[in-house]
C-alpha cells in the first residue's frame, strides 16, 4: 500500500481499482477503470511489470459488435499463498543457517 501511495496519481489510481476489482487473487475479475486509454496503458504496465497485478484484454460480441474490456487478477492478494509465503521462506533461511552456525559453536 505505500508503495502505490508513492506512485504517479494514474498508478495509484489504477492500483485501487484493480485491487477493488480483485481484492483476493481468486480469480480473472472484470475490470473498470476512470483512466483514459494511453494512461491506463502506461500504468498497467507498471503495475505488471512491478508483480502486482496481470491483465489480459476481454473481447466479447454485443449485438453484432465486438467490445473490448480489461480482466485483472491480484498477484498479492490474501489467497495468493506463493506470494505470502515467499518471502517468509527467504527470511526463515538465514535465521536457520544462522542458528545452525551458533549451535556448532
Amino acid at each position: 500500500m505505500l508503495w502505490a501511495s508513492q506512485q504517479r496519481p494514474s498508478i495509484t489510481q489504477l492500483w485501487q481499482e484493480s485491487w477493488t476489482a480483485d481484492p483476493y487473487g481468486s480469480r480473472w475479475m472484470p475490470l473498470t477503470s476512470a483512466l483514459g486509454y494511453s494512461t491506463f496503458i502506461s500504468a498497467k504496465k507498471i503495475l505488471s511489470d512491478s508483480g502486482l497485478f496481470i491483465f489480459k484484454p476481454d473481447k466479447s460480441i454485443q449485438d453484432g459488435r465486438e467490445t473490448a474490456s480489461w480482466m485483472v487478477r491480484n498477484l498479492h492478494g490474501s489467497r495468493m499463498k506463493e506470494f505470502w509465503e515467499k518471502p517468509n521462506a527467504e527470511n526463515q533461511e538465514p535465521s536457520s543457517t544462522k542458528q545452525e552456525s551458533n549451535s556448532e559453536k
